[in-house]
């Protein structure tokens, strides 16, 4: 693991990092392996890192991830996009089946 480029972006509270893996003929790393080789390498949780992209190009057995490291977990929960709940109308599913009933 070899790490290519490292900015800093102190307005978000986090560092971008890019790095290099080497993985021979083996299968693209997981996810979870991942987060505890960057954990490992700057001495902080997992729970500090976002992994945005991990790209892998076809035969070459080496792979480029791209990670967001940020300085504590509620910065990465600041700004972490949050899903949208989707809210069920109440009226809706009670007419559909009083419609089936007539």
């Amino acid at each position: 693991m070899k790490l290519v480029k490292e900015s800093v972006q102190s307005l978000l509270k986090r560092k971008t990092v890019i790095f290099q893996i080497e993985h021979g003929k083996q299968s693209t790393p997981t996810n979870a392996s991942l987060l505890k080789n960057i954990a490992g390498h700057f001495k902080i949780p997992e729970d500090c890192i976002s992994l945005e992209h991990v790209y892998t190009n076809y035969g070459m057995g080496m792979s480029e991830v791209i990670a967001y490291v940020y300085e504590t977990k509620e910065a990465l929960l600041a700004l972490k996009y949050k899903k949208k709940v989707k809210k069920a109308k109440e009226g809706a599913p009670a007419q559909a089946s009083e419609e089936k009933k007539a």
